[in-house]
């Protein structure tokens, strides 16, 4: 973990970037799309899991790249530079004080994006110290792009008379096929379908 928050661009400032018990960081990759990655601490430098978050024509082409070189991952190098080497470009560095950033909160505001329903950037009821969940899913709309908690797009979702729900097979999943709030173009969410109202 020391290596991602030294050498790229870990979202969270640094109550959560430098938690050492923490195993996971989002990384900026671009300007709407960053990555989390998760590493076993039992085992740091196999291959660790990465989640892409962003709009599918920008991380569509990463999530290829990453499942065609997972084989090429090297035991012997940081997953920083694994993930590197497999997408094909450096991750962003760190904004340092001169380009308006910082070790705490402030610097983070030039990527963030809150919700485009509750206008929040983290969900959370502000009583505790723990952090909420940030906007991960975008509108496809190449004119719209705007970003929804997932809880609150489902919300949104469950209220209008046309949703669709196609249920995943064998698992407990679920897809709600609806409209964007802002665009009004299909938007599809993926949920449990356990609990599901």
């Amino acid at each position: 973990m020391d290596d991602l928050d030294r050498h790229a661009w870990v979202m969270g400032g640094a109550s959560e970037r430098f938690r050492r018990e923490s195993r996971e960081r989002r990384v900026v990759l671009h300007a709407r799309a960053s990555c989390v990655i998760k590493i076993d601490p039992l085992a740091p430098y196999k291959p660790s899991h990465v989640e892409f978050v962003g709009p599918e024509a920008v991380i569509g082409a990463w999530t290829r790249r990453l499942y065609a070189g997972i084989g090429d991952w090297d035991t012997a190098r940081m997953p920083r530079q694994n993930l590197e080497a497999i997408l094909g470009f450096p991750f962003p560095a760190p904004p340092t004080h001169s380009d308006g950033g910082g070790k705490g909160e402030g610097w983070e505001a030039a990527y963030v994006e809150e919700c485009c329903i509750c206008y929040a950037y983290r969900l959370g009821d502000g009583s505790s110290k723990e952090r909420g969940d940030i906007p991960t899913v975008t509108c496809e709309n190449e004119r719209c792009r705007r970003l929804y908690h997932s809880v609150c797009l489902r919300q949104w979702l469950q209220t209008l008379p046309d949703v669709k729900m196609i249920r995943g097979g064998l698992t407990s999943r679920t897809t709600l096929l609806g409209s964007c709030p802002f665009c009004i173009e299909p938007i599809s969410l993926e949920v449990d379908a356990v609990g599901f109202v």
